[in-house]
């Protein structure tokens, strides 16, 4: 078990773990079932980081360092599958075509100004909650988990849309069981940061925008697969960036409805 965190822990991320090698890369499905765990731990670190910042920084440039750390925390992985995918998908090209752009180092208009625009989405929610929400903490913590648990999903519910590449270990290989164990364990463990950290009315409206968020994954996951036959290690990348933007942007505009009008 300690093993296989370690595992998950040191593929999805860049901290100075010991990663055994010696696994099996047909193995390595079964490690996503510690992927909200992975979020956890990220979750921590981007909470101290802002805490940290906010001591000595004002609110922008906190929020600027939360995005940054989490870009530096991934090495840019999941960034790099969202510029890739967005170049791919709206080239409007064929399959194989779009396919082959996934794959090309090169970064088009498209993929840069999808980054653009999700981290400046991203850096401004942050500084919108650093200045007015109390329950920041509780979203810190939450949102990578919810982004992991976001991948579990795809994968599980995903078919590979290649015949080789980074993503056949994982696409279609996550049985019930793990996606199920991680599912339940997000629910669990980010309902009770949510107690921890904010109240029970709060806890409402983080159920609707989590079950609203993985309603998002189906349709995007169900949008790249009318255009490419399935998924790949760069639309999962795009899944997980995606899926924590919109989670941000519902709990935003409900906790705007919510304070407003209830």
């Amino acid at each position: 078990m300690y093993r296989e965190f370690l595992v998950a822990l040191g593929f999805m991320t860049k901290l100075p773990v010991p990663f055994h090698p010696d696994m099996k890369l047909e193995d390595f499905s079964v490690i996503m079932k510690y992927f909200h765990l992975v979020g956890l731990v990220l979750g921590i670190i981007y909470a101290l980081a802002a805490w940290i910042s906010g001591l000595v920084f004002d609110p922008v440039i906190t929020s600027i360092l939360i995005v940054m750390t989490s870009v530096a925390l991934t090495g840019a992985l999941h960034i790099d599958g969202l510029g890739d995918t967005f170049d791919s998908l709206f080239s409007y090209r064929t399959k194989e075509r779009m396919l082959e752009i996934m794959r090309d180092p090169h970064v088009g208009t498209n993929g840069i100004l999808a980054v653009f625009f999700l981290l400046l989405l991203k850096t401004a929610l942050w500084y919108y909650y650093l200045q007015y929400a109390v329950e920041t903490p509780f979203l810190l913590l939450t949102v990578p988990v919810l982004g992991r648990l976001s991948l579990v999903y795809s994968c599980h519910k995903g078919r590979y849309a290649r015949e080789d590449g980074m993503g056949g270990p994982f696409i279609g290989k996550v049985s019930k069981k793990i996606f199920y164990k991680v599912l339940v364990g997000a629910l669990l463990l980010s309902s009770a940061l949510c107690i921890v950290f904010a109240d029970t009315q709060t806890l409402v409206l983080h159920l609707i925008c989590f079950v609203a968020t993985l309603l998002f994954v189906k349709c995007f996951n169900g949008f790249v697969n009318s255009k490419i036959g399935g998924i790949t290690g760069d639309t999962l990348g795009a899944v997980c960036e995606l899926s924590e933007l919109m989670y941000l942007l519902l709990y935003y505009v409900g906790g705007v409805i919510l304070w407003t009008y209830i």
